[in-house]
């Protein structure tokens, strides 16, 4: 049995433990042959398609969850192939007017007409009716779709010269789970306002629930709380699709908010969803990539559009979040929770108690200011905005949050700066209690001008060594961020062919301080070090370590600008010689191995220690401690670049990201 055909069975039988999953037959669904898994062909030989042009016409915008996985699906078969790719983006997520439509329709028919692509992949249903249809339908240019709602009939699919997948829903799945704790059979359909929402809900209305389902549509955060709350008293069970479209959505407020208010049972199609709703059957934005670039690939082959009969997408995972769960009253079974991610105590350290809140609202009246280091999207403030807002949600405390963006803007004048907004901030909210998260908030607001007063203070991810700013006192305690150091080494030793040792990162500040540290606590001086400020220095600088060192930490890309992302991982695809590693899990797809903090943890931590303080424990009287927990991520696209052969040892009780590499 060969590794694919290996694959594809496991498949099958990981999805016939789903009660009700689609079965693997000829129908809507489409056949086995639909399944995106990659052949052993001729055609996927490196630089087969040098030359050739593929344009990919993305409906929605960069930064869109969706988008982003179709992106990525894309990428990954595309790679190495020789196809030159150009993106264009007509985002009309942001913009739902047809007169937006119609004019980004108009731009990306003029790229069509400069680039002159072999292949046109068009994704999503306004690709279609604004490019696709009025310009491209039935000429000679190949067109690959996907992400098209439920049905392509409506645009006069399939022709001549164009092919592609259906998105299509678990709608009837997503039902049987939320009815088996319904009180009643009222179904409603919540979403933001946007042309693709309305059509979705049209068809799921007519297909599914014989026009009886109850639509709400949000355009503000505030309608949608209104829209929600109507719900519960209108509906007895509720699909939440979508947040996009919604204007001033805030996904803090909005998991708090639905947290103290769903009282039915909730779920949704996407999986980015699930932070909000009880159940998810999230279809897989990778999928729809991957089949457009492999029929793209087909076509540049010499295939036709026509020899490709339309498909709809076959993966779905079920995610059940045991925080909605509760809210709603739902207890549920262990046959579910055998078969589906849990999400809900995740964030929570190994072996310490998750804060039962006793009495919702017990700490109503109470206030918490959460003072973060750097900016909301930087992936390890997320991962503590995350640990934080889990332990605090059903607290009835009021939460604001401050970010000092001391990353992206390093300057001591500006960590100054934000320092004294920080403690206007304090003077303005009067918190009860300060998390205070990294070392810039520390420095610029904790030690100036909170330290030593009446007013408690929790810190975490502190680097290595709190002494430093005088903690802990009598109203600072906290947890100090380590990194897992002798798994790294251990990792790195196993494969390294010396001993000596570099590390790389951007050139900021904290950077400069953790290096200082590792090079005097753990490398007695010798570790070499390189500092980067763009990205054309950190390539060289990258190819100069792989002769000059044996292990190479590449700590972090922040301070690296502009960092390129898909650029990057190609060009360390190409170039990594050595063992690579990184505390940062948001390094995976760029170093060999993670061993990684869990951002969670510290986020968890803090919030749950500020609830200690607010039930009368004094900060002096809690120890600081450190992070404890980790997980190891390996990377086999780049172990392949190095040439390295990792041992099964090696990968049982690690995450395993680059499997596409060995096909």
């Amino acid at each position: 049995m060969t590794k694919r055909s290996m694959r594809i069975i496991l498949y099958v039988a990981i999805a016939s433990l789903l009660p009700g999953f689609p079965g693997w037959t000829q129908g809507s669904w489409g056949g086995k042959d639909t399944l995106p898994v990659k052949e052993a062909r001729e055609e996927d030989l490196p630089g087969r398609y040098s030359g050739k042009k593929v344009l990919w016409v993305d409906s929605y915008h960069s930064g869109y969850e969706w988008s982003d996985g179709i992106q990525k699906g894309i990428l990954d078969v595309l790679d190495k192939t020789g196809v030159d790719l150009r993106i264009f983006r007509m985002d009309t997520k942001n913009n739902d007017s047809v007169g937006f439509g119609e004019e980004a329709g108009v731009k990306a028919r003029a790229v069509v007409e400069e680039y002159k692509p072999d292949v046109v992949i068009a994704t999503d249903d306004n690709a279609q009716n604004y490019l696709v249809v009025p310009y491209l339908r039935d000429s000679e240019l190949p067109v690959v779709f996907a992400g098209v709602n439920m049905d392509a009939s409506m645009y006069g699919y399939p022709c001549g010269n164009v092919t592609g997948m259906i998105e299509v829903e678990l709608v009837e799945e997503m039902l049987r789970h939320m009815k088996q704790y319904a009180s009643g059979d009222r179904v409603g359909y919540l979403s933001g306002n946007t042309q693709t929402e309305r059509k979705q809900s049209r068809i799921w209305n007519e297909k599914f629930l014989d026009g009886k389902m109850k639509t709400y549509f949000a355009e503000e955060f505030q309608e949608f709380k209104d829209q929600f709350l109507r719900a519960q008293q209108e509906v007895d069970m509720l699909f939440l699709v979508n947040y996009a479209g919604i204007r001033d959505w805030d996904p803090i407020a909005a998991e708090k908010f639905l947290a103290g208010n769903t009282r039915v049972p909730t779920a949704a199609p996407l999986q980015y969803m699930d932070r909000f709703v009880v159940f998810v059957l999230g279809k897989y934005p990778e999928e729809q990539g991957e089949y457009a670039a492999q029929t793209a690939l087909k076509i540049l082959g010499g295939a036709k559009p026509s020899d490709f009969p339309l498909t709809a997408n076959r993966r779905a995972k079920l995610t059940v979040n045991l925080k909605m769960a509760q809210a709603a009253g739902i207890v549920l079974p262990l046959s579910v929770l055998k078969i589906a991610h849990v999400l809900g105590k995740e964030a929570y350290a190994e072996g310490d108690p998750v804060p039962e809140v006793s009495e919702p609202g017990r700490y109503r009246g109470k206030r918490i200011l959460w003072v973060d280091s750097y900016h909301g999207e930087y992936p390890w403030s997320e991962g503590i905005g995350r640990g934080i807002r889990q332990v605090l949600v059903d607290s009835g405390v009021e939460l604001h949050t401050l970010h000092m963006d001391t990353k992206r803007h390093d300057s001591v004048e500006f960590g100054k700066e934000a320092g004294r907004r920080a403690r206007a901030a304090v003077e303005e909210f009067k918190p009860d209690v300060v998390i205070a998260t990294d070392d810039n908030a520390q420095k610029y607001l904790v030690v100036p001008y909170l330290k030593d007063t009446d007013l408690p203070v929790v810190f975490s991810g502190v680097n290595w060594d709190a002494s430093m700013y005088g903690y802990p006192c009598k109203n600072v305690t906290g947890m100090v961020e380590v990194d897992p150091m002798d798994e790294m080494m251990t990792l790195f030793k196993g494969h390294a062919k010396g001993g000596r040792i570099g590390y790389l990162s951007g050139d900021v500040e904290t950077e400069r301080k953790i290096v200082d540290y590792y090079n005097k606590t753990f490398f007695n001086g010798r570790m070499k070090v390189y500092l980067v400020k763009t990205f054309q220095d950190f390539q060289r600088e990258f190819l100069r370590a792989q002769s000059e060192t044996d292990m190479l930490f590449f700590f972090n890309y922040t301070g690296i600008e502009p960092w390129d992302p898909v650029a990057a991982e190609e060009f360390l695809a190409r170039n990594t010689r050595i063992p690579t590693g990184s505390p940062n899990p948001f390094m995976a797809p760029f170093v060999m191995f993670v061993a990684a903090k869990l951002p969670e943890e510290q986020g968890s931590y803090a919030a749950q220690t500020a609830l200690k303080i607010l039930d009368g424990t004094p900060p002096a009287d809690i120890p600081v401690t450190v992070n404890k927990q980790s997980k190891v991520t390996v990377n086999l696209k780049m172990a392949k670049a190095a040439g390295m052969v990792l041992p099964i040892s090696t990968l049982r009780n690690v995450v395993v990201i680059g499997q596409e590499a060995l096909d």
